[in-house]
């Protein structure tokens, strides 16, 4: 597996994590309608501006040249941290197939080193759900 910083065209590979790591971890948490109506299309959308943007560090997880899981690092957005010295992890996603494979592990492990290239001494996670 490699790990490496996503570009705009990963979007509809990031897309499709997302949404279906959602489907598969809040079966049975969630309405049904809700999950069967996340729109991967919208998802893409958002990821390709940010991928294509000039933030921070959206990283892929690659499997067999498949995406397979991704996340996003920025400079943390709580008012009451430091941006300079704090970095956040706002998302985190694995493809439900690549579940218990060491993605997350591997993801998290190159968006520490990515926030500490930038200066980050220390790093928080966004609770926040979204999709």
């Amino acid at each position: 597996m490699v790990v490496r910083i996503a570009e705009a065209i990963d979007a509809e590979a990031i897309a499709k994590v997302q949404v279906e790591s959602w489907r598969a971890a809040y079966r049975e948490l969630m309405p049904d309608e809700l999950l069967a109506g996340l729109d991967t299309s919208k998802r893409a959308a958002v990821w390709r501006q940010v991928c294509g943007g000039a933030g921070w560090a959206t990283l892929v997880v690659e499997d067999r040249d498949a995406v397979v899981g991704f996340c996003h690092v920025c400079p943390a957005r709580d008012a009451d941290l430091d941006s300079r010295a704090t970095a956040e992890l706002t998302a985190i996603y694995v493809d439900p197939i690549a579940w218990g494979r060491g993605c997350g592990r591997l993801l998290c492990a190159r968006a520490v080193a990515e926030a500490r290239q930038r200066g980050a001494t220390s790093m928080a996670l966004e609770a926040g759900l979204s999709c």
